[in-house]
């Protein structure tokens, strides 16, 4: 799951729902919005997602390789570790994605509401 400031996965969605709910309505303001990222290389976001499903690939399969055995045996609290262990290799996984999308994907709105936050007001 990745992180998100709003529950949307369409960025008009995120910015009708942002603009609602943090434009100023009494008057004109100027924003900031230098650090905002307009745009972002999909085909650099689509190989992080790729290589990020590759390792959990790996990962499940190796999972399954180590538990398949342990379910034979009826060692279930063998297969618990071996689940939490697999579950635990996902995380640096998830990190690494979350990490590569911060630094080359389309940009956390959180920026943009910090921005809209931030106005002022124009006399």
């Amino acid at each position: 799951m990745m992180e998100s400031a709003l529950g949307a996965n369409n960025v008009e969605t995120r910015v009708t729902v942002a603009g609602e709910a943090y434009m100023p309505k009494d008057g004109r303001y100027k924003f900031d919005f230098s650090k905002v990222r307009t745009s972002f290389d999909k085909a650099a976001v689509d190989a992080a997602i790729k290589t990020a499903c590759d390792k959990v690939h790996a990962t499940g399969k190796a999972f399954l390789a180590k538990v398949d055995p342990l379910i034979a045996k009826e060692d279930w609290d063998g297969s618990y570790k071996a689940e939490s262990a697999a579950n635990l290799a996902l995380e640096p996984i998830r990190r690494e994605l979350q990490a590569a999308y911060d630094r080359i994907g389309p940009g956390d709105i959180g920026v943009f509401q910090l921005a809209m936050m931030d106005g002022v007001k124009v006399k």
